[in-house]
């Protein structure tokens, strides 16, 4: 997913701490299984690859409560 390999700004790196504990380590996990087939030189199999269509933008509403508090303190 997208929003597992963004990079971390201050926004994001906050938005990423208000997730929920299932979101974060379903997140966590995502991270660790991309991880696994680099490590070991291989491909993740096809079937466990993302469509687009599946792709969720979980982070999207924590990134804008982040990105609107940011704005209102400056």
């Amino acid at each position: 997913m997208y929003h597992d390999v963004i990079p971390l700004s201050p926004v994001i790196a906050k938005a990423v701490r208000r997730l929920p504990r299932e979101e974060t380590e379903a997140r966590d996990f995502r991270i660790a299984r991309a991880f696994h087939p680099s490590a070991n030189k291989t491909v993740l199999p096809k079937e466990q690859w993302i469509c687009v269509e599946d792709d969720i933008q979980y982070l999207d509403p924590y990134t804008e409560l982040t990105q609107k508090e940011w704005e209102e303190k400056a």
